[in-house]
């Protein structure tokens, strides 16, 4: 059997009711799910212990840019999961949706798309993102924490990995990679001025709790400088600095540090401000 029935017969909440199961379908991901092949004896268990399968359901392994991997994962489940027409079922996640392979299922599971970022940072990938008219919905603002004017010749951050070449205003900012900013941004980083909407490049070691990046200028006391932009730049976005340095494009977000506050901003206008110990707990 592909099934042991004395486990499955244990499958019951603490009240002795039968589980409410979702049940995965491997159809190439390669991960976790029922194999095609035994799909239809796990059911088969599953079905005769009264254990409710709420949904059948696979996910895609292929981005965007590259459909053909997703559309014969979706033959393989269309065809694994005919025999049970009234279970629900669903496929598509971010990518799926975009594609419209398999969005006119029971469900969908838009994941990362409900906060406008998308699943690919290649520029085919983002370009099909766009066009649905995604926006991200995540930034990181900050204002520097101190600056100061710099003569030629100085080096700056640890191990001297930049050295300034004239006059330089140098401004400080409270992050680091303990929060999340990528230590690889040292001395290809930028962030932006939104003031002027320069660029201004992160200038020296991205370090623990601070980067140091090189302004036109000295700044107002009360500017605001962007870290990560929310929208799809090559060097300031979340899919950008993913595209740069090979990463994941949720690993930008992801990785953020919950000690920094949280702000939640609608139509210009900030709604929430949750401290760091507010939404931890």
């Amino acid at each position: 059997s592909c099934i042991d029935a004395a486990h499955v017969s244990k499958l019951k909440y603490p009240d002795g009711t039968p589980l409410e199961l979702n049940v995965e379908v491997d159809t190439g991901m390669s991960r976790y799910g029922v194999s095609l092949k035994d799909l239809e004896c796990v059911m088969a268990a599953l079905l005769q212990q009264g254990v409710r399968v709420r949904s059948l359901y696979s996910h895609y392994q292929a981005s965007i840019s590259t459909p053909d991997l997703n559309k014969q994962q979706l033959q393989l489940f269309l065809q694994a999961t005919k025999l049970y027409p009234d279970i629900p079922r669903h496929i598509a996640a971010t990518t799926g949706c975009v594609q419209g392979l398999g969005a006119d299922m029971d469900y969908i599971r838009p994941g990362g798309a409900i906060t406008g970022l998308c699943s690919g940072s290649s520029i085919e990938d983002v370009e099909a993102f766009a066009k649905c008219g995604f926006q991200p919905a995540f930034s990181v603002v900050a204002r520097p924490s101190y600056f100061k004017l710099l003569p030629a010749g100085r080096h700056v951050g640890y191990d001297a990995t930049y050295t300034t070449q004239q006059d330089e205003w140098i401004a400080n900012f409270s992050t680091g990679w303990s929060d999340g900013l990528p230590r690889k941004l040292t001395n290809i980083g930028y962030v932006k001025r939104l003031k002027t909407g320069q660029l201004c490049p992160i200038v020296g070691r991205v370090s623990m709790d601070s980067i140091t990046v090189r302004l036109p200028e000295a700044p107002d006391a009360s500017e605001s400088f962007v870290i990560i932009t929310s929208d799809y730049h090559p060097l300031t976005s979340a899919v950008g600095i993913s595209r740069q340095l090979g990463a994941a494009v949720y690993e930008i977000p992801g990785n953020w540090s919950t000690r920094l506050p949280r702000v939640a901003v609608e139509d210009g206008r900030v709604k929430q401000v949750l401290g760091s110990l507010e939404y931890t707990n």
